[in-house]
């Protein structure tokens, strides 16, 4: 793509919220039903593919978004949204036995995976309205743990799409399982070390999209 052509696409897109990038995100959340019936209906296949289109635009829409330098508000918020609204909802229907499938997650995986989160949201929130501090930034630990939930979803659909049971799928969610708790206690200290070296105070406006950014994503 030539400079000229860039130069359209940036004149033409950061007048407005809607931009390339966060229009990407937003057909990615459009997948997501998609992705449930193709499960429900016993399209393993078709999931596959469907959750692998979601995977491309996650990648494409952070790469627009710095090369045609449209980083905006909107999608610091809608990206991990995306991102988490996929996750969950993959968990929850490959977890659920009515569900026709060769292979299923176990109930006690999900639980575990969904707590997590909903605990480190919760606690970074009361943290922050009591104290002021949103010093959040995530850790090696907590990316490596989205990789390998990643891992656990997409051996599932695939050993479903060849119809074979399988213990793959099931050492994946242990491996996954192992990480979500490790990290998840290893985030509880860093932010313990980090809530007592810095000092913390009455919260400012964060004064660009990139500090909001990295107030976004946790763990």
């Amino acid at each position: 793509m030539t400079n000229r052509v860039k130069a359209r696409l940036i004149a033409s897109e950061t007048d407005h919220v809607l931009t390339l990038s966060n229009q990407l995100t937003l057909m990615r959340m459009g997948m997501v039903p998609v992705f449930i019936l193709m499960v429900m209906y016993d399209r393993p296949g078709w999931a596959l593919i469907v959750f692998f289109l979601a995977g491309i635009t996650d990648m494409l829409d952070g790469w627009l978004a710095r090369w045609l330098h449209q980083r905006t508000v909107l999608g610091t918020y809608l990206d991990p949204i995306a991102d988490k609204l996929l996750l969950v909802s993959s968990f929850i229907i490959l977890t659920m036995h009515s569900v026709p499938l060769k292979n299923h997650i176990p109930l006690w995986a999900t639980v575990l995976f969904l707590s997590r989160d909903v605990i480190i949201v919760i606690a970074s929130l009361l943290i922050y309205i009591a104290t002021g501090f949103r010093n959040f930034r995530p850790s090696v630990y907590g990316k490596i743990t989205t990789v390998l939930q990643l891992a656990a979803v997409v051996t599932n659909l695939w050993f479903n799409y060849l119809g074979q049971p399988s213990t793959v799928p099931r050492m994946t969610v242990y491996a996954a399982v192992a990480v979500t708790v490790f990290s998840g206690v290893h985030y509880v200290l860093l932010t313990r070390r980090r809530l007592l070296e810095e000092p913390v105070g009455t919260p400012a406006a964060p004064d660009n999209v990139e500090q909001i950014s990295s107030q976004r994503r946790v763990g």
